[in-house]
């Protein structure tokens, strides 16, 4: 082998090195490939990677896959050499910080995997509690545990409140929750959450609720007694027979019939629970229904009291009633009953003896009895309102009789009706045989039908007086008339009689000697209205020059006009506050005048309010009058009347007007 001398070995290689360069020029498709731009052997730019990026364009010319055509992948490296790292392709990772595989969608980060304590879900509701997620089963613990935004659902309980403490609770008053709070319990089914006797444990008595809140449970043929305590028993077992009552208490009848005999030795209510027509006493015809004993007070509400008869028919005061029997010193009450088919000696349905009566709104039918087939009120007192009484019998006093034997005696009945009796004496009798006051008072009420032998639908005895307001006694027209006549007197002191008829409507006072046709109220409220004025041409014609008002102080008189129903005496009182001048024409003070009402006046076609004053003697027809039952209107003279003189006009009045109301 030749040796070459080194400086020529050295000349060899650079010829090489420039003619592989020449012959890569402007082809950048391999590694280790050039791309020259510019002119001269300094343009030169490499890309060592091969990616067809320069070292001047590429961001990591050693990786082919980093430079700017990459696509951004995330791998913490800037793929596409934009200066931002994995931008766009991370992960949204969420906290686990209770490690229950649910992440907290408030705490997050970004990356390319979860790091230690994320997740990729977002789900938890809670990230401090492992046992509360979206995979969780929901308990009752007022924890969303499932986190689908609602509590305790579906496990919570229904608690009721229990306002009585009766461990029984209100169906309509309910809340949700995990255990019951306070006031409430987990029983749906009382039926009254306000008493605590009431419940479905309760036991039912006779008082019209239903005790076991059971409604298929019925109360007929059930009595309760309650005491003055408020404490309830069922007495039903001994409410049959002859029954002893010595407890003050009420008694409450539910619906059945009961053959009872009440001997009553205290303050008493009995109540029927459903009204008369459900709670049935019973005497069975055997004795009195009930005998209230000396000094009580007694009240009988929305009963039928039936078949009773006395224990004695030769009679005695105190004893003498079929239905109902008051003792001397005692107050009985019956009201909203029914008192029927009983039979008597000295009253059918009610005997009363020293005693107080008053019965409302109740029925009395087809009682019987030799005096007073409905009642008989001896030396007592009794009122009768709003009843009725059909079918009664007696050989005397078909309806009632009142009698002053060894005392005062009254009766008044208001809105009542008697109809269809029949007796061999008389429909209602008011007697003072022995000189003892005696008051009968009929109002509003009718008195009609009667069939009897003799005397009249009213007979009116001795020192007896009897008024009769307003009331109807039947007519030959209506057919409804009483025989033989309407009313009967009879002198207690020379046995003189004296028979009346009388029509619909009628007022009248009657005494043994015989009736007139007035009567005497109480009492009276009225006012007097004044306007006058003389002639003025205001356009508003309603201004007075007088207006003035007077309230009437009045007594009752019987110092009547010819034909009149009633009068009053006294004095008619300025009303002050009320008067707009105090210098009227005339009646600008107190003054004196009497007045008086004639519905029928003996010559006039219309009735008339009278007046009487010091100024002169006797009673002067004044006004016609309208009347309504108590109230009475009268009226006199003009108001407005408006005269023209030479197109104007002039206003003149002179008015007086009188409102009466009498009680």
């Amino acid at each position: 082998m030749t040796s070459r001398p080194f400086w020529l070995m050295c000349v060899l290689s650079v010829a090489a090195c420039s003619e592989d360069k020449a012959d890569n020029v402007g082809t950048g498709d391999g590694l280790g490939e050039v791309e020259v731009e510019g002119e001269g052997e300094d343009a030169v730019e490499i890309d060592e990677d091969g990616d067809g990026f320069s070292r001047d364009d590429d961001c990591d010319d050693l990786n082919s896959a980093v430079n700017p055509g990459a696509v951004e992948v995330c791998n913490d490296i800037d793929d596409d050499c934009d200066s931002d790292v994995d931008e766009g392709v991370q992960t949204v990772f969420y906290a686990d910080a209770d490690g229950d595989t649910y992440g907290d969608p408030i705490t997050t980060v970004e990356a390319c995997a979860a790091p230690d304590g994320y997740v990729a879900d977002d789900t938890d509701c809670d990230d401090g509690q492992a046992s509360t997620n979206p995979a969780a089963t929901e308990v009752c613990n007022e924890v969303d545990d499932d986190c689908d935004a609602l509590v305790d659902e579906e496990v919570a309980t229904l608690f009721y409140a229990d306002t009585d403490g009766d461990t029984f609770g209100d169906p309509d008053e309910v809340i949700e929750a995990c255990s019951a709070p306070d006031g409430y319990v987990a029983d749906g089914t009382d039926c009254d959450d306000t008493a605590r006797d009431v419940n479905p444990s309760g036991t039912e008595v006779c008082n019209g609720v239903d005790d076991d809140c059971n409604a298929d449970t019925s109360e007929d043929g059930m009595v309760a007694f309650i005491d003055t305590a408020g404490s309830t028993t069922d007495v039903s077992g001994a409410f049959t027979g002859a029954v002893s009552m010595t407890t003050d208490g009420t008694y409450m009848v539910c619906d059945g019939t009961y053959a009872v005999h009440l001997d009553i030795d205290a303050d008493v209510d009995i109540v029927g629970v459903n009204g008369a027509l459900g709670a049935t006493l019973d005497g069975e015809g055997t004795g009195p229904v009930v005998t209230v004993d000396n000094g009580n007070t007694v009240n009988l509400s929305a009963l039928t009291l039936t078949n009773g008869i006395p224990d004695n028919f030769a009679g005695s005061f105190g004893g003498g009633g079929g239905g109902v029997n008051v003792s001397a010193g005692s107050t009985v009450d019956i009201s909203d009953s029914v008192l029927s088919d009983h039979m008597g000696y000295l009253g059918g349905a009610i005997h009363v003896y020293e005693a107080s009566l008053t019965v409302n709104t109740s029925t009395f039918f087809n009682n019987g009895s030799t005096n007073g087939g409905d009642f008989m009120v001896i030396d007592g007192d009794a009122v009768i309102t709003g009843c009725s009484s059909t079918d009664a019998y007696a050989d005397y006093s078909a309806y009632g009789y009142v009698l002053g034997y060894e005392g005062e005696a009254s009766l008044e009945i208001d809105d009542s009706t008697f109809d269809g009796g029949f007796t061999t004496g008389v429909g209602l009798y008011a007697a003072s045989a022995f000189g003892f006051p005696v008051e009968f008072v009929i109002s509003s009420s009718a008195v009609t039908n009667l069939s009897a032998s003799s005397y009249g639908a009213l007979t009116v005895y001795g020192d007896a007086t009897a008024a009769s307001f307003d009331t109807d006694w039947g007519t030959t027209a209506g057919r409804d008339d009483n025989l033989p006549v309407d009313v009967h007197t009879t002198s207690g002191s020379t046995g003189a009689t004296n028979e009346y008829s009388y029509g619909d409507g009628e007022f009248f006072t009657c005494t043994g000697a015989g009736c007139a046709n007035y009567v005497e109220y109480e009492g009276a409220n009225a006012t007097l209205y004044h306007a006058w004025t003389g002639g003025g041409s205001t356009s508003a014609p309603s201004m007075f020059a007088c207006e003035l008002d007077f309230n009437f102080v009045a007594s009752p008189t019987t110092d009547l006009c010819h034909s009149c129903d009633y009068g009053f005496e006294g004095t008619w009182v300025l009303d002050t506050s009320t008067a707009n001048t105090s210098s009227c024409f005339y009646y600008t003070e107190d003054f004196e005048m009497d007045i008086a009402f004639a519905a029928d006046p003996t010559y006039y076609s219309s009735p008339v309010l009278y007046t009487r004053s010091p100024f002169y003697d006797g009673w002067l027809p004044t006004m016609y009058a309208t009347r309504s039952g108590d109230t009475v209107v009268a009226t006199y003279g003009f108001y407005n009347y408006a005269v023209s003189y030479y197109g104007t006009y002039y206003y003149y009045s002179d008015y007086l007007k009188i409102d009466l109301e009498v009680y």
